[in-house]
């Protein structure tokens, strides 16, 4: 039996010892790595500077009625709630005061009529108004950017920094009645609660200027006369109101490549434009 000692087993002693050597360093830098990313994220984490948002009697009132009521059930404030109403983060920026007060004393296809009191509203009210500063509840459109064709315009064209005000622009110039006043039906009447403009919101609904090219006249007038299941309810809209917002669904998908245009925004590169922070 050869001695294992032997000078003729001495380099293969010497590869296996390195190899092993060789390994337990493999293995003792990934467990560095693992670990010094981890004290990273902790140390960014608990270093991020945020501010507290410290709320009004009235405005804490207003809380406690959100609870009271389990409005939570059915919405989100920064993606947290339920999924069967829209996000209300920012409602304040696209709900009319008078139609706040409508929804939370008529109520409006699922939701149901709660019958508040003024005092109560005004409380709701304030307590979103705060939500609202707190920052973006819902993730932006990253897809408008690369629809924008701003380097075809000409430079006579005014230009808006967003599509929501490309839109007004338009509007405002094309002198379209009927489609201005559903424009404005298409704010008051809670249709900004589930669908953005020019785009797929967060909650599914489609991108209206596109399904205004793809359905026919009778094809809208259906849809805004009983809604469509799932998820959209019963518009409760006459037939003077069906025809004017079925006039700016129109003028949107007419206009869509005009309006998009003007947006004059700096395309981002990939990494800048991903929403990294919108639920800070």
């Amino acid at each position: 039996m050869k001695n294992m000692d032997t000078p003729e087993n001495a380099p293969n002693n010497q590869s296996d010892f390195w190899s092993c050597r060789c390994l337990r360093f493999s293995k003792e830098m990934m467990l560095f790595v693992l670990v010094s990313g981890f004290i990273l994220q902790t140390c960014l984490v608990y270093s991020d500077h945020f501010d507290t948002l410290k709320l009004t009697e009235h405005q804490s009132q207003g809380r406690r009625i959100w609870h009271a009521n389990n409005c939570q059930t059915c919405h989100q404030l920064h993606g947290f709630g339920g999924f069967l109403g829209p996000d209300l983060t920012n409602a304040t920026q696209r709900v009319e005061r008078a139609q706040l007060d409508s929804l939370l004393t008529q109520g409006l296809g699922q939701m149901p009529a709660f019958k508040m009191k003024q005092d109560e509203i005004d409380s709701i009210w304030a307590y979103l108004e705060a939500m609202d500063a707190t920052g973006i509840g819902q993730a932006r459109n990253p897809n408008l950017d690369r629809l924008r064709n701003a380097e075809a315009l000409d430079e006579s064209i005014v230009t808006a920094s967003t599509p929501h005000e490309a839109l007004q622009l338009m509007l405002a110039e094309s002198d379209d009645g009927p489609a201005a006043y559903g424009y404005e039906l298409f704010r008051m009447r809670s249709c900004l609660d589930c669908h953005v403009f020019f785009g797929r919101s967060s909650v599914g609904a489609p991108d209206l200027s596109i399904s205004g090219k793809r359905l026919s006249d009778d094809e809208l007038g259906t849809v805004l006369r009983i809604g469509r299941l799932p998820k959209m309810p019963t518009p409760r809209l006459d037939y003077k109101e069906r025809e004017s917002v079925r006039a700016f669904i129109r003028f949107m998908a007419d206009n869509r490549t005009e309006t998009l245009a003007r947006v004059t925004r700096k395309k981002p590169s990939y990494l800048f434009s991903l929403p990294w922070w919108e639920y800070r």
